[in-house]
């Protein structure tokens, strides 16, 4: 009767150990290995420990985008056997926090409220450069919602976030913004499913689509799009060939694409 209070008591030590080891390992011995998995030029300085600590995201040694974040594990996480923390940064190129929980092979994403300069676009995703993007970007999750990203093989995902741009800008659209958009996304495995939940500006969207990860990677959207006179006129060509305009003027869209 008293083996199961025994061996109780040494679950507690070892889990305390390794507590122990975890809140004193040394954050720089993973700086490494976290540097290699990311796109270059982006890269990673750190400093504190595993449990507590700082850091530096920058493409540059000058870069002026360089976003400083801090961490601090959180416990929450430890209900889905996931390790967990919070992870906060307070930059104009990136500012706001998001609860990470670990486990082998996936990542989830909770309590997210991010918020982007648009331009930060460039530096992650070289080719946008093209389209030279501005204004600002907002990730969240609602309420108690989580986002779970597995890449055990390919990349899935499964949750419910959101997504807003505001004041959002495209070059080839023209100087002024053409809106603010906000979307509401579904992930599943493989599939995300978003739809616009709010949209104004020069041009406005009414609808959903899906877009697909996996091979053949396809995206597609249907519902309307509302395109104002101001815009380029190569741009409303293209918008108009889309599908019929209606009498409100607004077009009628049912469109994919392999991206």
């Amino acid at each position: 009767m008293m083996w199961p209070a025994k061996r109780l008591t040494w679950l507690l030590i070892a889990a305390g150990f390794m507590a122990g080891l975890v809140a004193f390992f040394p954050a720089r011995l993973i700086e490494k290995n976290l540097n290699e998995s990311m796109t270059p030029p982006w890269h990673l300085t750190l400093s504190g420990t595993i449990w507590n600590g700082s850091g530096l995201l920058q493409a540059g040694a000058t870069d002026a985008s360089a976003v400083p974040f801090q961490w601090r594990f959180d416990a929450a996480p430890l209900s889905r056997l996931r390790l967990g923390w919070k992870v906060a940064a307070n930059a104009p190129a990136l500012s706001g926090s998001v609860l990470l929980g670990a486990r082998l092979q996936s990542v989830e994403l909770s309590r997210m409220a991010l918020s982007m300069d648009a331009s930060l676009l460039q530096q992650a995703i070289p080719a946008a450069a093209i389209v030279a993007p501005s204004g600002f970007i907002s990730l969240s999750t609602p309420d108690e919602s989580r986002m779970i990203i597995d890449n055990s093989e390919t990349l899935h995902m499964n949750g419910e976030g959101r997504f807003k741009v505001e004041n959002f800008a495209l070059r080839p659209l023209g100087p002024a913004p053409v809106g603010t958009h906000e979307v509401r996304i579904t992930a599943r495995d493989a599939s995300i499913d978003y739809v616009f939940t709010q949209s104004t500006g020069a041009l406005k969207f009414e609808g959903n689509g899906t877009m697909q990860m996996a091979r053949p990677h396809q995206l597609s959207y249907s519902g309307f799009v509302t395109a104002s006179p101001s815009l380029p006129e190569n741009i409303l060509s293209q918008l108009k060939s889309l599908g019929p305009t209606g009498a409100d003027g607004r077009i009628r869209v049912d469109w994919k694409a392999a991206w």
